[in-house]
C-alpha cells in the first residue's frame, strides 16, 4: 500500500482510494499510477512506461497521454502546477508527492505492478486496439527508419554543443517528410538527466504576426520542469524585459520586478538579455531548444536565433530549427536570407530531410510487424506508390492494414484501389470519420493545429466532457489528432488536442464549407472575447484571425491593433506595421470602416518612423493628412503635418520648416484648448531647432506638458518632455533636463516608440555631458547606439555616436574621438544628412587639436564658419557656440592672440541669448588665456575672476576644471595659494568627471595643461 497526500494506493488490488472510498480508474490509467508511485522522483520515459505496460497492443504517445489526463483528474492535479504528477517536456513523467509505505508488502524502486482485469483476461478489446487482424500483434516502433546519416551529424553537432561550443542546426524537409519525428527520435536518445530540453512551435495563422511565440513557449516549459524556479530566477536576474511578456508567470515573482527592471528596454537589449540567460543556464547543463516550422515564424524570433548563433561566448547549447524549403521560397520569409547568412559565416548547418529508399521501407515493415514476412516486391510497390514520401509511406502501410492488405503477397498491394498522394490519403482517412466527429474535426480545424475540448463545445453548443470523450476515442485509435498533455492554455480550462499533422487540419478546414467556416471563425472569436472582461493582448492575433475570417471586420481590426501594440512593445516593428497594413486592407472589404482609416495611417506612420523607414513613414503622414482634410478634422490635419515635420527634419529642411508652419497655422483655427496647447508646444520646438530660442516658444513647451498630463496622454506627454530636454540644456539647465528626458524614455519604453525613446536618449546624453554626468552618458549612449542599429535608425545611430564621440573629445581620448567623427562624417555625407555634416567636422577639429594637429583643425573648422554663412543647417545656432570656442583654441595653439579675442567676443554675444552659461564661462578663460600668453596677468586675472563667479553660481561642469586650470597659472605670481588650491580643484574635478569611464575609453588622458600650451 502506498499513501501520498489523502490518497491510498493498493497495487496488490488494484484500486485508489480516497477517504475510504474507492477512486474510479480505468485499468490501464491505474498502471500507469501505480508505475509512476512507486518510482517516485524518478523520470519514467514515455518509451519505458510505454513498452512495459502495454506490451504487444497497438499503442502511441495518445494512449498514454489520455491516461495521464485521465489520472490528473481523479487527482485534482493540474499540468501547469502540478502536485503529483510532473509532465518532463516529450520525455516523460516524474511523480513528485511524497510517498510513504502504509503497511503491505516493500514496493521496490524497479517494480512494474501490473493490474490484470477480468476485461483483458476475457479478451474485450481495450481502448487503443485497432479494428484490424495486425493490430493485436503490433508493437510500437520507437524510432524512425531511413536517417542513421542524418541521426549522426545530429549527434555529433550535439556532442559539439555539449562541450561548450554552441551550435544551430536547421532541419530541412517537406510537409510529411518526418522532420517532428526525426526531432522526437532524436530526444528519447538524450532522456538524461543533465540534458534540458523545451520546444516552441510556429503557427501558420499567428507565426509571422507574433513576435517571439515560439521562445516564450519554449521559455515557458522550462520554467515548468522540476528546476523551474532556477529558470525563473536566472530570467529574472538577466533578461527582466521579457517578464514583461510571459504573463503566467506573475504569480510566482516579486509584485515589482517585472515593472521595475523592464524599463528602458528595446529590441537589442531583449536579444542580449536572453542570450546571457541561456548562457547562464548551459553553464552546467546542456540546453536543446527546438523551434519548429520556421517557415511561418516571426521576425523577432529570427533574430534571437541568428544573434544566439552569431555569438562566440561558450555556451552548452543546441538550437535545431525545422522549416520547408518551398514555404520560405513561395513566401519570401526572413528565414532565406537568415540561413544563407549564418551558414557562410559557418555559424550553422543543415540536415536536409530527403525521400527514404526502399530499403527504409522494408525495414519499416518489419519493425511495424515483425510478425508478418513482408518481401521486399512490397516495400519496392510501397515506394513507388508513394516516393519514398514518409508520411505517405507511414500512412499507406496503415491504410493497408487497416483493410486487411498487408500480406506476403503483391498482388493486393498492385491492384488495390489506393489513393494517389498523400492528400488523398488524407481525405480518405477523413471519410472513415462518422459526421458526428467529422464536424468536431471541422471544428478544432478551423481553431487550428492545436486546440481545446472547450472551445470546441462552446462554439458547436455541446458539453465539453462530451466533446472530450469523442476527441479522445480518435485520438486514442490514432485517428488524425492527437492528445496534448500540456495542461490548460489562457483560453480554455479543459483537454487539449493537436492534429497529427498540419496536413489533416489544412485538409479538415478545406472540407468545411465556406458559409459554415466562416460561422465557426465567428463563434470561435465570439466566445473566446466572451471569456475575458478585457482580452489579455497575447490573445489579438488570435482573435483577429476569428473576427477577420468571420467576417466581423471592425473587431478584426480592433484586435490587429492591439496585436499591433503588443509588437511594438516587444520593439517588433515589423510585426507590428504587418498588423496595421492588414487593418487597412480590411477597410477596403467594410467602406463603413472607413473612419478608422486615419487612426491607421497614424499608427502606421508611427512604426515606421520608429523603425527608421522614413520614406514609408512620410507617406503614411501624408495620407493622414489627406484624410483630415477630406474629413474636415483640423486637429489631425495639424498632427500630420507635425509628424511629417519629424520625418523630413532627416531628410529635407525645407519641407520639414513647410510641414511645421502649415500645423502652426491650423493650430490656430483651432479654439483655443489642451489639444492647440499640444500643438504648438510642438512648433515651439521646430521654431528652437531652425530659428533659436524665444520665451514664448520655451512657455508653450511647458504648457504642451502640463495640458498632457492634464490629458493623461502618455504619447502627447513622451513627445513634449522629450522635446523639453533641448529648451533646459540650452537655458543650462542641466539637471532639469535630465530628469525630464529620463521620463520620456520610460514613457516612450511603455508605448513602444522607439524613435521617441532615442529622440529622449539623445537629448539626455546631451545634458549628461553638460551636467558632469559622463559614466551615466557612456552607459546610455551604448544602449542606445544598439538600439538604434537594431531598429535600423541609421541616423540615430549616427547622432548617438556623434555624441559619443564628443564625450571621447571631452574626457581626452582624442584618438577614439577622431575615429568615431570621421566615420560619422562619412556616413553623413551617404546620407545626406545636414546636422551629422555640421557637427562631425566640428568635433573632429577637436579631436585633431588635441592630437597637435592645430592646423588640420583649424582649416576643418574654417570651412564650417564658411559654410553657416552661406546655409542653414538644423540647430547651427546652437553648435556656433562650440564650433567658436574650438576655433578659437585653434588660434591659440598657432599663436593668432588677435583671432583668440575675436571669436571670444562672438561666443560670448552667442552664449548671452538665452543664457549659455558654459560658453559664457568659457569666453572669459578664452580672454584670460589670450592675456597670460601675452604677458598681461592683470587683465588675465580680471577675466578669469568673471569666469569663476559664473561657475561658482551655476553648476558648469563641462567648464569648470578649465576655468580652475587657467585659474591656477593666473593666480601663480600674484597668490600661490590659490593658484595650488586651484589646480587642485582642478584636477579633482576632472578626476571626478573621468570616474567608471576608463572600461570604457582606456586611453583617458589626465588633464594636465591640454587647455593652454605655454
Amino acid at each position: 500500500m502506498i499513501q501520498f497526500e489523502d490518497f491510498r494506493l493498493d497495487v496488490e488490488d488494484a484500486q485508489l482510494l480516497r477517504g475510504g472510498k474507492r477512486v474510479a480508474l480505468t485499468p490501464k490509467a491505474f498502471d500507469v499510477l501505480a508505475r509512476l508511485a512507486t518510482n517516485a522522483g524518478r523520470l519514467i520515459s514515455k518509451e519505458e512506461l510505454l513498452n512495459s505496460l502495454w506490451d504487444d497492443a497497438l499503442v502511441s504517445d495518445a494512449s498514454l497521454v489520455v491516461c495521464i489526463r485521465e489520472i490528473r483528474k481523479r487527482l485534482g492535479d493540474n499540468a501547469r502546477s502540478p502536485q503529483f504528477i510532473e509532465t518532463v517536456h516529450r520525455r516523460g513523467y516524474r511523480f513528485i508527492a511524497d510517498v510513504n509505505e502504509a503497511g503491505g508488502a516493500e514496493v521496490k524502486q524497479d517494480q512494474a505492478p501490473r493490474a490484470e482485469t477480468s476485461a483483458r483476461a476475457s479478451g474485450e478489446r481495450q481502448p487503443g486496439d485497432s479494428t484490424s487482424r495486425h493490430a493485436t500483434t503490433r508493437t510500437r516502433v520507437s524510432s524512425i527508419v531511413g536517417r542513421q546519416e542524418e541521426f549522426a551529424e545530429l549527434d555529433r553537432v550535439f556532442r559539439v554543443a555539449a562541450s561548450g561550443q554552441r551550435q544551430t542546426v536547421f532541419v530541412a524537409g517537406e510537409p510529411g517528410a518526418g522532420k517532428t519525428a526525426f526531432i522526437t527520435d532524436f530526444i528519447v536518445q538524450h532522456t538524461d538527466e543533465s540534458v534540458r530540453i523545451a520546444e516552441g512551435q510556429c503557427f501558420e495563422q499567428f507565426g509571422e504576426g507574433e513576435p517571439y511565440l515560439p521562445v516564450l513557449e519554449a521559455l515557458t516549459q522550462l520554467t515548468q520542469q522540476s528546476d523551474g524556479d532556477r529558470i525563473i530566477e536566472a530570467i529574472t536576474r538577466f533578461a527582466p524585459t521579457w517578464l514583461t511578456q510571459m504573463p503566467s508567470l506573475r504569480g510566482r515573482l516579486p509584485a515589482d520586478v517585472a515593472e521595475s527592471d523592464a524599463l528602458g528596454s528595446s529590441a537589442t537589449r531583449m536579444l542580449r538579455e536572453m542570450a546571457e540567460t541561456l548562457e547562464t543556464l548551459t553553464i552546467e547543463t546542456p540546453l536543446i531548444l527546438i523551434f519548429e516550422d520556421l517557415h511561418w515564424s516571426d521576425y523577432s524570433t529570427l533574430d534571437l536565433i541568428s544573434y544566439m548563433a552569431r555569438r562566440r561566448q561558450p555556451a552548452k547549447l543546441l538550437i535545431i530549427g525545422t522549416y520547408r524549403p518551398v514555404e520560405i521560397i513561395l513566401r519570401n520569409h526572413a528565414l532565406k536570407p537568415v540561413k544563407r547568412e549564418l551558414l557562410s559565416k559557418q555559424a550553422c548547418c543543415e540536415i536536409p530531410l530527403a525521400s527514404i529508399s526502399v530499403e527504409a521501407v522494408s525495414e519499416y515493415l518489419t519493425k511495424r510487424f515483425p510478425e508478418i514476412e513482408t518481401s521486399n516486391e512490397i516495400a519496392a510497390r510501397i515506394h513507388r506508390r508513394t516516393d519514398g514520401h514518409p508520411l505517405f509511406v507511414a500512412e499507406l502501410i496503415s491504410y493497408l492494414a487497416a483493410h486487411d492488405k498487408l500480406i506476403p503477397t503483391t498482388t493486393d498491394v498492385a491492384d488495390a484501389p489506393l489513393p494517389e498522394n498523400i492528400r488523398a490519403m488524407i481525405d480518405t482517412q477523413i471519410d472513415l470519420v462518422d459526421d458526428e466527429q467529422r464536424k468536431i474535426l471541422e471544428a478544432g480545424s478551423i481553431a487550428g493545429v492545436e486546440f481545446s475540448a472547450a472551445a470546441i463545445a462552446d462554439v458547436l453548443g455541446q458539453q465539453v466532457l462530451d466533446i472530450e470523450d469523442q476527441l479522445d476515442s480518435l485520438a486514442e485509435r490514432q485517428q488524425l489528432l492527437q492528445p496534448v498533455d500540456d495542461g490548460h492554455s489562457v483560453e480554455a480550462p479543459s483537454a487539449r488536442y493537436r492534429f497529427r499533422h498540419v496536413l489533416y487540419q489544412e485538409a479538415l478546414y478545406k472540407r468545411c464549407a465556406a458559409g459554415r467556416r466562416i460561422r465557426l471563425h465567428r463563434r470561435l472569436g465570439e466566445r473566446l472575447e466572451q471569456r475575458h472582461v478585457e482580452p489579455p493582448p497575447e490573445l489579438a492575433a488570435q482573435l483577429a484571425i476569428h473576427f477577420e475570417r468571420g467576417h466581423v471586420l471592425d473587431r478584426a481590426i480592433h484586435f490587429l491593433r492591439m496585436a499591433a501594440d503588443r509588437a511594438t512593445r516587444h520593439y517588433a516593428n515589423r510585426e507590428a506595421a504587418e498588423y496595421v497594413s492588414r487593418a487597412i486592407d480590411l477597410i477596403r472589404r467594410d467602406p463603413s470602416l472607413a473612419d478608422l482609416r486615419l487612426s491607421l495611417f497614424e499608427q502606421r506612420g508611427l512604426i515606421y518612423r520608429s523603425s527608421a523607414n522614413i520614406a514609408a513613414a512620410a507617406k503614411d503622414f501624408e495620407a493622414m493628412a489627406q484624410e483630415a482634410r477630406r474629413r474636415g478634422k483640423v486637429a489631425e490635419q495639424a498632427n500630420a503635418q507635425f509628424c511629417l515635420a519629424s520625418v523630413f527634419s532627416w531628410v529635407d529642411r525645407q519641407k520639414c520648416l513647410d510641414a511645421a508652419v502649415r500645423a502652426n497655422q491650423l493650430a490656430e483655427r483651432l479654439d483655443s484648448g489642451l489639444h492647440q496647447k499640444h500643438l504648438r508646444g510642438w512648433w515651439a520646438y521646430w521654431n528652437l531647432l531652425w530659428e533659436g530660442w524665444t520665451e514664448g516658444d520655451a512657455a508653450a513647451s511647458s504648457a504642451a506638458i502640463s495640458a498632457a498630463r492634464k490629458l493623461n496622454d502618455r504619447e502627447m506627454l513622451c513627445l513634449h518632455l522629450s522635446r523639453s530636454g533641448c529648451f533646459h540644456l540650452v537655458l543650462s539647465d542641466y539637471d532639469t533636463a535630465c530628469r525630464a528626458t529620463e521620463e520620456a524614455m520610460q514613457l516612450a519604453t511603455e508605448i513602444g516608440d522607439a524613435s521617441e525613446y532615442l529622440l529622449a536618449t539623445f537629448f539626455r546624453g546631451w545634458a549628461c555631458l553638460y551636467d558632469g554626468r559622463w559614466e551615466e552618458m557612456a552607459r546610455l549612449l551604448w544602449d542606445g547606439l544598439q538600439i538604434a542599429e537594431t531598429n535600423g535608425h541609421d541616423r540615430y545611430a549616427l547622432l548617438l555616436r556623434l555624441q559619443m564621440a564628443q564625450l571621447c573629445n571631452e574626457a581626452g581620448d582624442f584618438d577614439h574621438a577622431a575615429e568615431l567623427a570621421e566615420r560619422s562624417l562619412k556616413e553623413s555625407r551617404e546620407l545626406d544628412l545636414g546636422y551629422g555634416q555640421l557637427v562631425s567636422p566640428i568635433l573632429l577639429g577637436v579631436a585633431y587639436l588635441g592630437q597637435d594637429r592645430a592646423g588640420e583643425a583649424l582649416e576643418l573648422l574654417e570651412q564650417i564658419v564658411q559654410r553657416l554663412d552661406n546655409e542653414r543647417l538644423l540647430m547651427d545656432w546652437i553648435w556656433k557656440m562650440p564650433l567658436r570656442y574650438a576655433t578659437a583654441r585653434c588660434h591659440f595653439k598657432l599663436g593668432n592672440l588677435d583671432a583668440v579675442r575675436d571669436y571670444a567676443a562672438k561666443l560670448r554675444l552667442a552664449a548671452s541669448f538665452p543664457r549659455g552659461q558654459t560658453h559664457e564661462a568659457l569666453s572669459h578663460q578664452l580672454l584670460a588665456d589670450a592675456s597670460l600668453r601675452q604677458g598681461d596677468s592683470k587683465a588675465a586675472r580680471a577675466e578669469i575672476t568673471r569666469a569663476l563667479n559664473i561657475v561658482q553660481t551655476t553648476r558648469l561642469p563641462l567648464a569648470e576644471w578649465r576655468i580652475l586650470q587657467t585659474a591656477a597659472t593666473a593666480f601663480a605670481d600674484s597668490d600661490p595659494e590659490r593658484s595650488q588650491e586651484c589646480e587642485l580643484q582642478s584636477q579633482n574635478a576632472f578626476s571626478g568627471l573621468v570616474q567608471g569611464l576608463n572600461a570604457t575609453f582606456p586611453s583617458l588622458r589626465p588633464p594636465g595643461n591640454r587647455s593652454i600650451e605655454r
